[in-house]
């Protein structure tokens, strides 16, 4: 509570009691709405992601912002099936983009949102007033479309990893639920029967719905990807 007279920059969400004001879409669009000159390089790094999701390769990249409100990337290494990000203190990011090839389920991964805490944990630590702690992004690329998680309260999101990580022992009955509730879930529902469109769906549905199931201080949005090279992605909170 309170009021902080030190806040010139409208656009960082502000945390009042707890609860964050939502500015999480017009920051997805900011990320994914291409400039006239065709330069917005999170729009790029994304175009150049969706045209390699047959490559068998995970890829990861992660962006700091500049004082001038460009951003500097940061290429991870790649592997098959998960991607290693840097301590915080590395490069300070405040965008994290990783892909999901072909191969792959095109949803987030119960360690891809584990990710997602540990990034605004590790953030706090590093410089506890930073605005740039509320406004992280992680994006992940699909043959779905574009699945983002941001943080919405911070102490809900301290409660979950209170609950899950030091209570429970490294999220173990988290990613369990995860694999039942999602996965399991989803290859039950189809039996076999499904082609990879309808079974993708399905398992966005599960997804959402496990998502919403806990309270946990961190937002799910996906938008599917646009007919033509340069629309715009169409964000939805799910």
């Amino acid at each position: 509570g309170g009021t902080n007279t030190n806040t010139p920059i409208i656009t960082t969400p502000i945390t009042t009691g707890g609860d964050l004001i939502d500015l999480s879409l017009p920051e997805l669009n900011k990320i994914t709405t291409q400039n006239e000159n065709g330069t917005n390089i999170l729009r790029n790094t994304i175009n150049q992601m969706k045209s390699n999701l047959n490559n068998g390769s995970e890829e990861g990249i992660e962006f700091s912002l500049n004082s001038d409100e460009t951003y500097t990337p940061f290429q991870m290494p790649a592997g098959f099936d998960g991607i290693q990000f840097p301590s915080i203190s590395t490069n300070n990011p405040l965008i994290r983009m990783h892909k999901h090839h072909s191969g792959l389920d095109p949803i987030f991964s119960a360690e891809d949102i584990i990710g997602m805490v540990g990034f605004y944990l590790d953030k706090q630590n590093l410089n506890p007033s930073s605005p740039q702690n509320t406004n992280i992004t992680s994006i992940m690329v699909s043959v779905s479309g574009l699945h983002a998680l941001r943080v919405s309260n911070v102490a809900d999101l301290q409660d979950f990893y209170t609950q899950y990580k030091v209570n429970q022992g490294s999220f173990k009955a988290f990613k369990d639920a995860y694999k039942d509730r999602v996965i399991i879930k989803s290859q039950t529902q189809c039996n076999g029967t499904c082609s990879d469109a309808e079974y993708n769906q399905i398992l966005l549905n599960n997804f959402s719905a496990f998502m919403n199931s806990f309270v946990w201080g961190i937002e799910f949005y996906f938008a599917p990807h646009p007919t033509t090279p340069n629309g715009n992605y169409i964000w939805k909170n799910k």
